[in-house]
């Protein structure tokens, strides 16, 4: 279990809830004020870099992910233990502390994005993009052989802070957006995505190559879908292992050195 850098309460809270005629199952993460806990690993994952951990961060105001600046790692993200299978609503309440000049085309910001089990993409960002400035981004990514082709659309917005969400219906996947105080959602994009089961679901932040890193909280992230399948296998760490090893390896060490000296000394009063 890491430990929380400051207090904050993390719910998975999967609950049935009525959308039509059609029941949902919702997984919700809510990274709010009010009482202590620890980051349990098998319901979200961190990811970025070899040391996940030193980007993201709970606190009092939510799961902050921050890359400093000249930092070699370019995104980080939290991700829910889920496999998500049949139509979806995917959404994420952000807050954009720190945004720097993206120098990559990709850009710079807060995004979700999924991956499903063939390995096509998509993402929905608040963003900083060079040549368009502050925009919404929906992003499509399939595969054509071993190689991707790219597909985006961009919409300017001077938002900070708001929601994103992904949903399916079918094959078709929607891109959506609403500024922070409101629950109207603005349509960014429709694309045919397919209807294979989700492997993946993150909420990120990325510096789009800028040397001034990134600075963005996740107030609030949501998975609701016709069937989420946990997983929770979380592989457990080396290190106590490798303490272990290296502890008892010095006390043989010690020993060993303690008997010859010992050995030596009887030997020259002999």
């Amino acid at each position: 279990m890491f430990r929380a850098a400051a207090i904050v309460s993390v719910g998975l809270l999967p609950v049935l809830v009525a959308t039509g005629a059609r029941p949902e199952v919702a997984l919700r993460f809510r990274f709010s004020e009010g009482a202590g806990g620890d980051f349990d690993p098998r319901q979200l994952k961190l990811v970025g870099g070899r040391m996940p951990v030193w980007y993201c961060k709970l606190e009092r105001h939510g799961m902050r992910l921050v890359i400093p600046p000249r930092d070699q790692v370019r995104w980080c993200a939290v991700q829910p233990r889920v496999r998500v299978e049949g139509d979806f609503q995917i959404t994420g309440t952000y807050r954009i502390l720190w945004l720097p000049e993206a120098s990559a085309a990709h850009g710079a910001g807060a995004k979700i994005q999924i991956k499903d089990q063939r390995g096509w993409k998509a993402n929905v960002g608040r963003l900083f993009v060079p040549g368009r400035g502050h925009v919404y981004s929906a992003h499509y990514a399939w595969l054509e052989g071993d190689r991707y082709v790219h597909s985006r659309e961009l919409s300017e917005t001077e938002a900070v802070a708001g929601k994103l969400r992904l949903v399916r219906r079918g094959k078709m996947l929607g891109y959506y957006a609403a500024e922070e105080g409101s629950d109207e959602f603005r349509k960014l994009r429709e694309v045919e995505f397919g209807s294979e089961d989700l492997a993946q679901v993150q909420f990120a932040a990325l510096t789009g190559g800028a040397s001034e890193g990134v600075d963005v909280v996740w107030t609030e992230i949501e998975v609701r879908a016709g069937r989420l399948e946990e997983s929770y296998r979380v592989q457990k760490p080396l290190w106590p292992l490798v303490v272990i090893v290296a502890v008892l390896g010095a006390v043989t060490v010690y020993l060993v050195v303690r008997l010859r000296r010992g050995s030596g000394v009887r030997s020259s009063d002999q």
